[in-house]
């Protein structure tokens, strides 16, 4: 049971990162395209840029989701082997660990983009911190419907 139970902790994370990348990848897209209709006053992104933009965070997002998902299946497994699971636990473990992939991700993403704006004094470093945090929100709602997943899967 042990080793279905981890390999289907890691199927549901993957897809709540998928899910959740396109999420993220919809958010930025209309903030991207309200931003320009109101300065520019016309559409300059196409939905291609969206699918691109989804597809890396898509790709980006897959092996930490794979390795925290794993993680993740494994404390539920315990928590269950001991008697101490609760759906509640199950919801802030995986919210805590979503938030976890996100920063593993988004430190070196931070890092570039921080020497990036040193050497070239481009000023919207604040842009991208809005983005790491937002990832970070909604790689923690991930996390939490992915620890549900798995409790109810265990259950």
């Amino acid at each position: 049971m042990t080793t279905t139970v981890y390999e289907k902790g890691i199927r549901f994370a993957i897809r709540s990162a998928i899910i959740g990348s396109l999420i993220f990848s919809l958010i930025n897209f209309i903030g991207l395209l309200v931003y320009k209709t109101v300065v520019y006053g016309y559409h300059a992104y196409r939905v291609t840029v969206y699918f691109a933009f989804a597809i890396c965070s898509i790709v980006i997002a897959y092996f930490p989701t794979r390795i925290f998902g794993g993680f993740l299946s494994q404390l539920l497994i315990n928590d269950f082997d001991m008697d101490r699971l609760n759906i509640r636990g199950a919801c802030i473990k995986g919210a805590m660990l979503g938030a976890a992939a996100s920063i593993v991700i988004c430190i070196p993403i931070l890092l570039f983009s921080h020497k990036f704006v040193m050497s070239s004094r481009y000023d919207n470093y604040l842009v991208v911190k809005i983005l790491a945090v937002e990832a970070t929100i909604v790689a923690s709602l991930a996390g939490a419907w992915t620890g549900n997943k798995i409790f109810k899967y265990i259950k």
